[in-house]
């Protein structure tokens, strides 16, 4: 155990060591890059352990009744993101569950779950992303249109007074992450320009084109298997 938590201390310092050293190389580059390190399915006792060692404290998951036990144990000092598909049902289980250790929710898909989200929020304002569903995939959740996007973020802005509009979130397909990473970028500055907004992150790269994805601009990385290792079935 000891020398598996050594060697996960160790890729978060080389994962935050890589990214520094490419954003430094940048010209157009983010300001600072967060790295989310994604733990679902992994013990408490492991988080922990790793919180301690290296005071990470952003850490990500995909399941509500998951995330909710962690939360409910583990250190306050903890920043929670939300990760994965939200369904309406769940949000008040997921913002009372984890009280106000939730400190960002990167998949608003629609006004409903923004609404729910502004009405149920432990901590005030909750960081939140709209998912652009950039390869249009059936498989993915997600806006697939600017014109829905807009209607989200306006909403937001003008209806969610415990909610921070933060930026866009992305999966990129495997074999074309760089064009959806770019369609992002295309929706951040159409939205940016319509609404007069400034600084915008996005969230998009995961262990397999993190890399790209931070030299594309992402502010905010989800990286897993990268930090930890293939995940425990």
């Amino acid at each position: 155990a000891y020398r598996f938590m050594t060697a996960v201390a160790n890729n978060i310092d080389q994962v935050v060591a890589k990214f520094t050293s490419i954003v430094s190389r940048l010209e157009s580059a983010p300001q600072r890059v967060r790295l989310v390190c994604v733990s679902k399915r992994h013990p408490a006792s492991v988080i922990k352990d790793l919180h301690e060692r290296t005071q990470h404290s952003f850490f990500g998951e995909n399941y509500v009744q998951e995330v909710v036990q962690k939360a409910k144990t583990l250190p306050r000092t903890i920043d929670w993101h939300f990760i994965g598909h939200l369904q309406s049902n769940k949000v008040k289980q997921l913002c009372e569950g984890c009280g106000d250790s939730l400190k960002c929710v990167e998949t608003v898909d629609s006004i409903k779950i923004a609404r729910l989200l502004n009405q149920h929020t432990q901590f005030k304002p909750l960081k939140v992303f709209i998912q652009y569903n950039t390869a249009e995939s059936v498989a993915k959740s997600g806006i697939t249109n600017i014109e829905s996007c807009m209607e989200v973020a306006k909403f937001i802005r003008n209806s969610c007074p415990n909610l921070s509009f933060t930026g866009l979130m992305t999966i990129g397909d495997i074999g074309q992450a760089e064009e959806d990473f770019d369609k992002l970028r295309q929706v951040r500055l159409q939205l940016s320009e319509a609404m007069g907004l400034d600084g915008l992150e996005l969230s998009m790269g995961m262990s397999g084109d993190w890399e790209r994805a931070v030299e594309m601009g992402s502010c905010n990385i989800r990286v897993g298997s990268g930090i930890f290792g293939q995940r425990p079935a």
